[in-house]
């Protein structure tokens, strides 16, 4: 019994992992640059700017990306579909506003390493106005009654805001897209998650978390990594320009303000207000 539960647990993890990636996370709990948002964050080309990314191991990531897209399809397509039939969308955004509440500590720990205080108290203030008012976080009651937006850093921002060059690009197999600097930040930010404190009362519950995370973040969304593949000549490229393009955004404080969803050519409509 102990051995079926085991592969269960494992094979969905597995899966799940997909829901918040390209092909497919941020690793462990964190809530970081892996996440599927930036792929509706962030418009397909602009012919005014590229970004440039090095990518030296191009041929290693393009086995990783055929992989992961095969895992979407296969896997995190059907997962999704049992998902989304158990659970109505309301309670889905209600679980979305938890996990992004419970994901605070992050936000608040690297806005004030990067010296950000306003928004640091921003961050505050939201924590304390929705696991109150918002039932635990359930309703986000700060950005709906109160007007406090999101103010989402991650470990990966704040090294590159004190000079850490952003590496290379790396595509994980089940992960995603990454560089060397955002990878590290994303393990930062998993021992900065909560739920690092509960590691030690079971085995899986770390896993849990994230696999639970991850499905819900994807079935709010789940088909704007289709629409990307299906518009792209070359997927593999696109989804590398976009994330590089997203990252630099983020790290200058400009995402959104260069096109974002309405410059993509799909209809992402579902997708605007997810963080």
């Amino acid at each position: 019994m102990r051995l079926m539960l085991t592969t269960l647990c494992s094979f969905l993890f597995m899966a799940m992992l997909l829901a918040g990636s390209v092909a497919a996370v941020e690793g462990g709990s964190s809530e970081g640059a892996a996440d599927l948002d930036w792929l509706m964050e962030e418009p397909l080309g602009d012919d005014e700017f590229v970004v440039e990314v090095s990518d030296p191991f191009e041929g290693i990531n393009r086995l990783s990306f055929a992989f992961n897209d095969k895992l979407h399809d296969w896997l995190l397509q059907p997962v999704n579909r049992v998902y989304s039939a158990v659970l109505p969308t309301d309670l889905r955004r209600c679980l979305k506003n938890f996990f992004c509440n419970l994901a605070s500590p992050v936000y608040l720990a690297n806005n004030l390493l990067q010296g950000k205080l306003a928004d640091s108290g921003v961050v505050l203030a939201r924590f304390a106005l929705n696991s109150t008012i918002g039932i635990g976080g359930l309703v986000d009651v700060a950005e709906s009654d109160f007007g406090l937006l999101r103010k989402k850093e991650d470990l990966g921002q704040t090294l590159g805001t004190w000079g850490v060059g952003e590496g290379f690009y790396i595509c994980w197999p089940v992960l995603g897209p990454s560089t060397l600097r955002d990878s590290m930040g994303m393990i930062g930010d998993g021992m900065l998650h909560p739920t690092v404190l509960y590691q030690d009362t079971g085995q899986y519950s770390s896993l849990s978390y994230t696999a639970l995370r991850k499905t819900n973040r994807f079935s709010l969304n789940p088909d704007v990594y289709v629409d990307l593949r299906r518009f792209s000549l070359d997927p593999y490229v696109a989804m590398r320009q976009a994330y590089a393009e997203y990252r630099y955004n983020s790290l200058n404080d400009q995402s959104g303000q260069r096109g974002g969803v309405d410059a993509m050519p799909v209809s992402l409509e579902a997708g605007v207000s997810l963080p």
